[in-house]
């Protein structure tokens, strides 16, 4: 998932082929996670990942909150607010 501001400065989600405003969803469901550090690909977990809850800066509200990662160590979800 690739995340990226567009003209109205609202953060928009691509998923596959498809962009979704993150206005416009409630609960997004990750799946089979993985990260690449030092050329191994590693679960979220194992590489030692971070949650990060996305803030607006103007206003202090939360726009969108992660998950802890499941018990797999390779899934969460983001809620938005």
């Amino acid at each position: 998932m690739n995340d990226n501001l567009n003209e109205n400065n609202a953060t928009t989600r691509t998923e596959g082929r498809q962009k979704r405003r993150s206005d416009r969803f409630g609960a997004v469901q990750f799946t089979n996670a993985a990260a690449v550090k030092d050329g191994q690909t590693l679960t979220p977990a194992a590489a030692g990942a971070t949650a990060v809850t996305m803030v607006n800066n103007e206003t202090g509200v939360t726009l969108d909150t992660p998950s802890a990662l499941g018990p797999d160590g390779e899934s969460f979800a983001v809620t938005r607010g």
